[in-house]
């Protein structure tokens, strides 16, 4: 156990989903279904709700307001699903059994701290909205104003689309970028249980000084992901056309787009389970592994691990010592 390199901490983790491919499929079951009913009551509440709210004329900022509120409640169930897998991918590292019942624990005992974190990462991003959302109204008029729309391009026109290109660059860096300054904020609430604040300023401690290497970490994750999931859709759809051969070798009159799409339906139901059960868990143990090697280059926590590994053994040889005494006496 020791500071990593980046294929160390991209082929750890799937030793990981291996060795704990049953807890963690256990957990994905268990906490979709009990996430599910909880959803499920957030859209009745929030549907009585807006039924009333309808129906007294009230303020349309009320329903936006209801609407915020359902949707918060909804994404904090399924974010918190992040923690019970962080407890999951730590096992190795802090030597403790973690079943799929103590990962469900955690997870809805740290329901509270992750709406915090959302929403006080949702606070802290608005003001990077509302510049980008001014930016966009002025685009918006300045579009309206062009002569885009009767095929004139002249340098205005030009301009114009090549500001909005940049403006959608600068969207998805500044976005990339919110979300690697706090990449860890959930590790340290399923970990070194912090509070809300402490632990969006445990993650930007942590990332501080490598923000482009976590960044450029996080996009690889993404990717590696994405590359996984798409490499079973194109080998369903090699077998696909395999079979659809095979028809056409023996006479059997079937059209290729109604038997792609057929195909296609039937096949799009099991890979996105496979993709929920196994492959996108992968992606929150590979940052989990990211975030334990920034705290094994920071702070040396690879060395009081292996502290309290030594102090360990040393406790259970005196045990089996003390037993043995006793035994003979």
């Amino acid at each position: 156990m020791g500071i990593m390199n980046l294929a160390e901490i991209m082929d750890k983790p799937i030793e990981i989903l291996k060795k704990y491919i049953k807890t963690i499929v256990t957990f994905n079951l268990a906490y979709g279904a009990l996430s599910f009913i909880g959803i499920f009551g957030f859209i009745i509440v929030g549907s009585i709700l807006t039924a009333i709210t309808l129906a007294l004329k009230l303020n349309a900022i009320l329903i936006g307001i209801v609407f915020f509120i359902l949707a918060i409640g909804i994404f904090t169930f399924i974010m918190s699903f992040k923690i019970g897998l962080i407890k999951i991918a730590s096992q190795e590292f802090l030597e403790e059994r973690i079943y799929a019942s103590q990962a469900i624990g955690a997870s809805f005992k740290k329901t509270f701290k992750v709406l915090g974190v959302l929403l006080m990462e949702i606070l802290l991003f608005l003001p990077v909205a509302g510049v980008f959302a001014g930016i966009g109204y002025l685009l918006y008029s300045g579009f309206q104003n062009s002569s885009i729309y009767h095929g004139i391009y002249d340098k205005n026109e030009i301009s114009l689309i090549i500001i909005l290109f940049v403006g959608i660059l600068l969207v998805i860096l500044s976005v990339l970028a919110f979300i690697t300054i706090f990449s860890f904020s959930f590790h340290a609430v399923a970990i070194e249980n912090k509070g809300v604040f402490s632990a969006l300023k445990r993650s930007y401690n942590l990332v501080k000084g490598d923000f482009f290497k976590i960044l450029g970490c996080n996009i690889l994750f993404s990717l590696t992901i994405y590359a996984i999931t798409t490499s079973l859709q194109s080998f369903i759809g090699i077998v696909s056309s395999i079979i659809y051969i095979i028809l056409k070798f023996f006479n059997v009159q079937q059209s290729f787009i109604n038997f792609a799409t057929m195909a296609y339906t039937f096949s799009s139901w099991p890979i996105s389970i496979l993709s929920w059960l196994i492959i996108s868990p992968l992606g929150t143990i590979m940052i989990t592994h990211l975030y334990y090697n920034q705290r094994f280059k920071k702070e040396g926590y690879d060395i009081v691990l292996k502290l309290k590994k030594i102090q360990k053994n040393e406790e259970k040889e005196k045990l089996s010592e003390c037993t043995q005494y006793n035994d003979s006496l």
